[in-house]
């Protein structure tokens, strides 16, 4: 990226992240975009920005919308597992079987707790969680995250300090990489869009977790 990248850029980059999407249409239209279908989304961006929108921005706007318009997310599966797919690659995994990854529902769990309060998670839910950590090898010592989303009441503030105890153990796993990698990620498109100057750190503010600022330079 250039040392300042415009919106047009961000939003036909396939690795603009959900959160920084969803920060973009909230600076520029206020609540109203978490409504509108994804061709009026698309036009507007089209229109304002003088941009082309790439389909897997478009899938992440959708999977924020999701998760900030209902509770789909955490109570029902297969609502979890294309919200997950999406805001990790881009792509709802809808023509292809596209199991979600330990790693890639460690991120969803953090971008959908910078951008909402989490709700409890279903039944159903949970039972898919501890199958992706099955499958993965896990038997009860998760990723500290999990742990959070697995409890009764789990809370995004609570899921966000798990984040930043895994990324602060020198035993941290691929899990734990990817995750930094992702936040590393997002840090720099927010520091690098001129529009978005303070909304990340209006977020962490909003979600009472201000030591998550400082998970993007871990090594």
């Amino acid at each position: 990226m250039p040392s300042t990248y415009s919106i047009q850029q961000a939003v036909q980059n396939p690795q603009t992240l959900g959160v920084v999407l969803s920060e973009i249409l909230f600076a520029k239209y206020g609540d109203a975009w978490v409504d509108w279908d994804p061709v009026t989304i698309y036009l507007e961006l089209r229109d304002e920005y003088n941009a082309e929108p790439v389909s897997e921005a478009m899938d992440r706007i959708s999977a924020a919308q999701v998760v900030l318009a209902s509770d789909s997310f955490f109570k029902r599966p297969e609502a979890f597992f294309n919200v997950a797919n999406t805001l990790a690659s881009g792509s709802p995994g809808f023509t292809v079987f596209d199991p979600v990854t330990v790693p890639e529902a460690a991120w969803a769990l953090t971008e959908v707790a910078l951008l909402r309060e989490y709700d409890e998670f279903s039944h159903a839910v949970r039972g898919v969680i501890r199958a992706i950590l099955k499958d993965d090898g896990y038997t009860d010592d998760y990723p500290a995250i999990f742990d959070v989303v697995l409890a009764e009441r789990p809370t995004a503030e609570v899921a966000l300090e798990a984040v930043g105890t895994d990324l602060r153990d020198q035993e941290a796993s691929g899990v734990e990489e990817f995750v930094n990698d992702q936040l590393a990620a997002l840090v720099f498109q927010f520091d690098q869009i001129p529009q978005l100057e303070g909304r990340f750190d209006a977020l962490l503010r909003r979600r009472d977790a201000n030591e998550l600022a400082t998970l993007q330079v871990m090594p």
